[in-house]
């Protein structure tokens, strides 16, 4: 499964929440840049290229529609992992500890 950096997860929500529930609506570069740009500035250019860089990753189809693309999820919000979920389990979740077993709280 694939993990998202924070600019990757950003994107992804916004094409997740373009989605009707009827299906998904495959959107364009430039509505996501519009969208995003709202929170924080950010050249289009720079979201054109991580959006290739998923669609390349295989988490974003794409089909062109005359000179620009639209992006839809390959899969959908609640098949994908949560992003937090390997940090988690890797830095401060189920540690041995040698005198009593297992511990959620690790050493100490």
């Amino acid at each position: 499964m694939t993990r998202f950096g924070d600019l990757e997860a950003a994107i992804m929500d916004v094409v997740w929440a373009a989605g009707t529930p009827a299906g998904e609506r495959p959107v364009r570069v430039r509505e996501v840049s519009e969208r995003l740009n709202r929170e924080r500035p950010l050249a289009f250019n720079t979201v054109q290229t991580v959006m290739e860089n998923l669609f390349r990753k295989g988490s974003l189809d794409r089909h062109k529609d005359s000179r620009a693309y639209r992006y839809e999820p390959i899969r959908s919000r609640t098949t994908t992992r949560p992003n937090w979920w390997p940090r988690r389990w890797k830095s401060h979740w189920i540690r041995p500890r040698p005198w009593c077993g297992w511990s959620r709280h690790g050493p100490g």
